[in-house]
């Protein structure tokens, strides 16, 4: 009887079959009346990693077109290499009349796009159906193909990581007022209205991304803008933050700013972060601490107090809060033999200075007391450390203990407003971590 369910009902059981590939190959094989709603599920999302896997793809969907309009999410890895046929291929494919193509994944491994790629791919990003695009490690010549790229799409999504622009090949900029449109680089006359924009533009040796994005002759119109993640800013982009909160409209309602790497921590202070646009709903803040450091108390660290004072006095309507400490041990606690690490972890769990924490903590009050947070419903803060590093039963009691005394005494401190406190694991860096509630 399952045979005859209608598609419909089976489309909705497939898709719990999603992650599992080999599951689904066999539901394929059960019967005529499955076996499109299988394929669907099966070719919905792709991940090409290697030129053997895209030819293979290539020489399928050549020899059963009918399957081109499952494709919807497709990640292709284009390694280093004179010959990117079988890359210009794939993505020819995806123009074909049918494609439902929604998002695409570049990984380009520190490589600029060869032409023929660049033009398969700008003939992709034509597909109204193509919303969501991400490039990762990628490299880019601003006064070429990267406004090119991105010019005149249907996106709604766009995700830099990674991602190395540089002016005229050689990093400097030609223009010392970015604001202004350069004579040979006018304005365009069509612009891609983005409603979500992640940037990480860490691996620049030149502010020319950051120049881009402020000037006239950016491709990309943020006066959609809904949602603003910014990840690994450093001093040389220091003014990108609170240009692009600047220019975005009042559709923007969410803002997270993400620094992962423990020697950005006392550059911080550098970065340019302006929050008057007072669309704002909900903020965010990601950055590494030492452990010692949360033993002290959870205060704001000050570049944030500075931040959330540029907030519209007028703004009433910050909704929500976020601060995730990304908790690691010490270098040398890492790295030391494991009766250094026995010793290391001990010292976590000597007792807190009262005095300290108290000072630390009554921050929060003081900040959030202003008018500006009467809307706030909720405040959320989130220890998050790596299991592979701080994995051991003595550092998780230490910070099980932190977590607990810290949220008891926030909810006290705070009032009304909701406290929301989680300690979360996870297996990677945090820009791609899989948290495990604990």
């Amino acid at each position: 009887m399952a045979a005859w369910l209608p598609s419909e009902l089976l489309h909705l059981i497939f898709k719990h079959l999603d992650d599992l590939p080999e599951t689904l190959q066999s539901c394929a094989l059960t019967c005529h009346t499955w076996y499109p709603t299988s394929q669907a599920h099966i070719f919905h999302a792709i991940f090409i990693s290697n030129k053997n896997q895209c030819q293979r793809l290539n020489n399928h969907l050549a020899r059963w077109p009918h399957i081109i309009p499952h494709v919807r999410r497709l990640s292709l890895h284009i390694p280093a290499s004179a010959d990117h046929a079988s890359e210009t291929q794939l993505l020819r494919l995806l123009t074909h009349t049918d494609s439902n193509i929604q998002s695409l994944t570049l990984h380009l491994v520190w490589q600029k796009l060869a032409p023929d790629v660049r033009d398969a791919l700008i003939l992709v990003l034509q597909r109204p159906t193509l919303t969501s695009l991400l490039i990762h490690r990628s490299f880019f010549d601003m006064d070429g193909d990267f406004p090119n790229v991105l010019s005149a799409s249907n996106l709604k999504r766009l995700s830099l990581l990674g991602v190395l622009c540089l002016r005229q090949g050689i990093g400097a900029s030609t223009n010392p007022n970015p604001i202004q449109a350069e004579d040979n680089h006018p304005v365009p006359r069509f612009k891609t209205h983005i409603q979500e924009l992640t940037i990480s533009p860490q691996y620049n040796s030149s502010p020319a991304i950051t120049e881009w994005l402020l000037s006239p002759r950016c491709t990309l119109s943020l006066a959609r803008l809904q949602a603003l993640h910014i990840t690994h800013c450093d001093r040389l982009n220091h003014s990108l933050p609170s240009g692009l909160l600047k220019l975005a409209g009042s559709a923007l309602t969410q803002f997270s700013f993400t620094t992962e790497s423990s020697s950005q921590k006392n550059g911080l202070q550098g970065i340019d972060i302006d929050f008057s646009n007072p669309s704002l709903r909900s903020i965010a803040f990601a950055l590494p601490v030492d452990i010692l450091n949360v033993t002290r108390g959870f205060g704001p660290p000050q570049w944030i107090e500075n931040a959330l004072a540029t907030l519209a006095r007028s703004t009433e309507h910050i909704e929500k809060l976020e601060l995730t400490f990304l908790v690691g041990l010490p270098t040398q606690r890492r790295r030391g033999a494991d009766a250094d690490r026995a010793g290391a972890v001990s010292s976590i769990l000597v007792p807190v200075d009262n005095q300290q924490w108290n000072d630390s903590m009554s921050a929060w009050p003081r900040l959030l007391s202003s008018s500006r947070f009467s809307a706030l419903g909720c405040v959320r803060f989130v220890l998050a450390y790596d299991i592979a590093l701080s994995g051991e039963s003595d550092v998780r009691m230490a910070l099980v203990a932190i977590k607990e005394r810290a949220e008891r005494e926030m909810r006290m401190q705070l009032g009304e407003l909701k406290v929301d406190f989680v300690l979360e694991g996870f297996q990677s860096s945090y820009a791609s971590m899989h948290p495990i509630s604990q």
